[in-house]
Formats: structure tokens, sequence, C-alpha cells
């Protein structure tokens, strides 16, 4: 599960590599990551982010509000598991 802990800028967008599909939050994208893994096995999952400008007038606006109000983008993953 992910929780972002401040507002993601506007336009900032995630994948999961190999696919294609775009998800406009994290908590967007986490719907697609649930699965299982066995105990002592190891499963690497690669996120990507983009954030596209120079889009148009209004989403550069935009862009330049985001990018002044944040210095980064924050947020916590849980794991939960069972025996």
């Amino acid at each position: 599960m992910f929780i972002s802990e401040n507002k993601k800028p506007k336009n900032l967008v995630f994948y999961k590599e190999g696919e294609n599909t775009q998800y406009s939050s994290l908590e967007e994208l986490q719907k697609n990551l649930k699965g299982t893994i066995n105990k002592n096995q190891i499963k690497n999952i690669t996120i990507h982010w983009k954030w596209k400008y120079e889009i148009n007038d209004n989403e550069n606006k935009q862009d330049s509000i985001d990018g002044q109000a944040i210095a980064k983008y924050n947020f916590s993953i849980y794991t939960i598991g069972n025996e």
C-alpha cells in the first residue's frame, strides 16, 4: 500500500516496468500490485515515473505551481505478510 505524505504534482504519472498503463497516483497503481510472495521468495517490481511538461499553457502554469510548492514528493510504502 502507498500513502502519499504530501500532494503529488498533477502531471506526474507512474507506470510499472514492462507495462504501458499509466497511473495518476501511487494509490491507483497499488491496485495492480497485489499478489502472493512465498516465504523466503524475493520479488522485485520496478516502478517508473514521468512528468510531462510543455503540454499547453494551462498545464505549464500548473507545472510551475507544482514545482514551486514541492521540494520533493514523499510517500510511504506498507507491505503486509502472514504465514
